[in-house]
């Protein structure tokens, strides 16, 4: 199972727009049980959250169901 390393640009500009401010740190988490991108991302205000994020059709309709 090979995880993103990085955030595609349409998926941070999406995080970015739900956050409401500019992403300044992503973190790759390691775990789980699909290839969906983990990552713990920071704001540049401070905030912190999980993101997961799918990678393929397959993982988009797990994460759905999830």
């Amino acid at each position: 199972m090979v995880r993103p390393a990085h955030p595609s640009d349409e998926l941070s500009l999406a995080v970015t727009r739900a956050m409401g401010d500019a992403i300044a740190h992503w973190q790759p988490v390691s775990g789980g049980f699909s290839s969906a991108g983990l990552w713990v991302i920071e704001t540049r205000s401070g905030t912190r959250r999980f993101l997961k994020a799918s990678t393929s059709e397959d993982t988009a309709r797990f994460l759905r169901a999830e």
